[in-house]
């Protein structure tokens, strides 16, 4: 199969971008080669996709130059050509549907006729006034919107007129302490899930100015980054907390999906905090919020989910026993993430109904690449195999296949602990190990004392570890 930079940007191409990207090669003032339109028709039959096994370099080489021997060389300039084409094509489209940008670049192409310029100006105005979003672009927008008033006057040179010094200053003041929240509060999130040293000793700054000129309560976006920002600091502002989901399920409109879903994952982080803490009604709080977002398409992006954000909502929706929705949620969201991620999900569902050989084969037949799926991988199977074991004819089967499985499941977090390759909750699944190793060893010692399985009980309850509901119930079993 041809590889290409140009096939994957196509890929990303929709049917009609497809269609308006030909025109726009068939246009001589874009393009004069016969022959990149003839290689682009060829390519085009393979659309979306562009994976089918006739798609070789033998073929399209053909194709484009019939008759001639087959010379790499020469297809692969071509193609060059057509992604740098490609690349024009995108920037073309840009400009075509961002009519503020293409109203900035023309007043100031005619910055030399007030008139013209003026006119492009105060159409800029007129869209910004008419936004029906108020997100941190928007503020950048307007910032640019007066510097473009302010350069077009100082550049005719008459120093009667004041050059929108006032606006531009109180616009740059907007852009500036939006976007430092915005990031700052990134940031901060960020910190939580991979340790880097990042210097935000200026966000104080931007806080007391804020507060000491009331700007929390004048603009939304500063209220939401000013309560997102609560809630990373401080890991008990559950006050902040409810008011930012009261506001984002009231506000969520105002904002484009990017910046809404980004807001979103900020109560997302701090629930799922609270629940490794072991606060357990934030579980039906995170669900809530999850349920919003799935029905309102927040979480979804070009048609997808986020894997982890897809693995994490079948996760909660089972700590909260709500697994109706969960079959709901599955099966209309599909499509929506790869096989794999959907499979451990489905393994997860199937092992609360108590399917374990349907679980089992879900998560043994499938190969994961991502260290965080395989963990939870190794967690479903030793689950399921254990209660396989202690509840089916083919005991001895299963126990052995358990035994295996966990010492599988040992050697390789060592292998991967040693090659510093684990991410930073790794430990929970380490500790699930540990927890299990001393069940399993428990389950066949029969002078195994009650005390002695109190203190496993007391151990598990004491510490933060996957599958600890479960971990618990079957200590309590022995």
């Amino acid at each position: 199969m041809l590889q290409h930079n140009l096939i994957d940007l196509l890929k990303t191409c929709s049917n009609n971008e497809l269609k308006s990207f030909k025109k726009f090669i068939q246009s001589p003032y874009h393009n004069n080669s016969e022959s990149i339109v003839i290689l682009y028709n060829e390519l085009v039959k393979y659309a979306p996709k562009f994976e089918s096994k006739k798609l070789s370099r033998a073929t399209i080489f053909n194709a484009v130059f019939s008759d001639q021997p087959l010379k790499d060389e020469k297809l692969l300039t071509l193609m060059r050509k057509l992604e740098s084409l490609l690349g024009e094509f995108f920037v073309a489209e840009k400009h075509k549907n961002d009519k503020i940008e293409a109203n900035r670049l023309i007043a100031h192409r005619f910055k030399d006729n007030k008139d013209i310029w003026q006119k492009y100006i105060e159409q800029n105005k007129k869209l910004l006034n008419k936004s029906t979003t108020y997100d941190a672009h928007y503020y950048y927008l307007h910032f640019q919107h007066e510097l473009d008033k302010h350069q077009l006057i100082e550049y005719e040179g008459n120093r009667n007129i004041e050059p929108n010094l006032q606006n531009l200053i109180e616009s740059l003041n907007f852009f500036y302490l939006v976007n430092g929240l915005k990031y700052h509060y990134k940031t901060i999130n960020f910190q939580s899930f991979k340790k880097y040293d990042y210097d935000i000793s200026f966000l104080n700054l931007v806080t007391d100015y804020i507060k000491n000129n009331e700007f929390e309560d004048e603009v939304l976006i500063v209220k939401i980054y000013q309560l997102g920002l609560k809630i990373a600091i401080d890991k008990d502002s559950d006050d902040s907390f409810l008011d930012l989901k009261a506001l984002l399920i009231k506000e969520y409109k105002k904002f484009p999906k990017g910046e809404i879903r980004e807001m979103f994952s900020n109560l997302n982080n701090y629930c799922i905090k609270k629940i490794n803490k072991g606060e357990s009604d934030f579980v039906v709080h995170l669900l809530d919020v999850y349920k919003f977002q799935v029905e309102h398409e927040i979480i979804v992006f070009k048609g997808k989910i986020k894997p982890a954000l897809f693995k994490n909502i079948a996760t909660i929706s089972i700590l909260a026993e709500d697994l109706e929705w969960l079959e709901q949620f599955l099966l209309r969201n599909k499509e929506k993430v790869n096989e794999t991620v959907f499979d451990i999900c489905l393994a997860q569902y199937k092992f609360e109904l108590a399917e374990y050989n349907e679980a089992l084969d879900l998560v043994e037949t499938s190969k994961y690449k991502d260290t965080l799926f395989k963990l939870n991988a190794y967690s479903i199977s030793i689950q399921a195999l254990y209660e396989l074991a202690n509840d089916s004819l083919d005991v001895a089967e299963y126990d052995g296949l358990l035994d295996n499985k966990i010492k599988s499941f040992d050697r390789w977090l060592r292998r991967e602990s040693k090659k510093n390759s684990l991410p930073k909750h790794a430990f929970f699944y380490d500790n699930f190990l540990r927890l299990i190793k001393s069940i399993y060893k428990s389950l066949h010692d029969p002078n195994i004392s009650k005390s002695q399985i109190q203190v496993i009980e007391k151990e598990i309850k004491a510490s933060k570890t996957q599958a600890k509901r479960w971990l618990i119930a079957k200590v309590k079993s022995l």
